[in-house]
């Protein structure tokens, strides 16, 4: 009776002790989410594939972007650059249902000897769910006039280590 006792207590202490898996719903970027299966990729939108698992989808006049799927035909990164330059209200959205992001810095950027851009790059971040957005605003100070948005959605570990605790762009 008391060694009962003793079990029932100890798978009770050791039950509570595991945490229930993350909710990683709210880490979706244009309706991608990391892992979405190649069939559920295709419920989004429709996307032309240019070669193996990559795949490209586009918008017109809202975005265009690369879809690269793992062997399995899981997503494993969705890269975008969007027509408008919405940063801010990306940004917005994102804070809205993920919360405050783990990173958001700006500085300029040097391209090539005829172009230095200044950008803002923010960062959400989840370890427990493996899963990293970045946004990049990037304005042109010479060059090529206007203002270009990006946004990345891969796997935390897809990223060099340190990545969220850069405090300006420098490499």
């Amino acid at each position: 009776m008391r060694s009962s006792l003793f079990l029932g207590l100890a798978l009770a202490a050791f039950g509570s002790a595991i945490a229930a898996p993350p909710d990683c719903s709210s880490w979706t970027l244009d309706g991608y989410r990391l892992g979405m299966p190649g069939d559920e990729l295709l419920a989004v939108r429709s996307v032309t594939m240019h070669v193996e698992n990559q795949a490209q989808a586009n918008e017109p006049g809202r975005f265009q972007g690369v879809l690269v799927l793992d062997v399995l035909n899981r997503l494993q990164k969705w890269d975008v650059r969007y027509d408008a330059a919405e940063g801010d209200e990306l940004r917005a959205d994102l804070e809205a249902r993920i919360g405050e992001p783990a990173s958001d810095v700006s500085g300029y950027r040097s391209g090539d000897e005829t172009d230095t851009a200044r950008q803002r790059r923010t960062i959400w971040w989840s370890t427990a769910c493996d899963a990293a957005i970045i946004v990049y605003d990037n304005d042109s100070a010479r060059g090529a006039p206007g203002r270009r948005v990006s946004a990345t959605l891969a796997r935390t570990s897809a990223f060099p280590p340190g990545l969220v605790q850069m405090k300006s762009l420098v490499d």
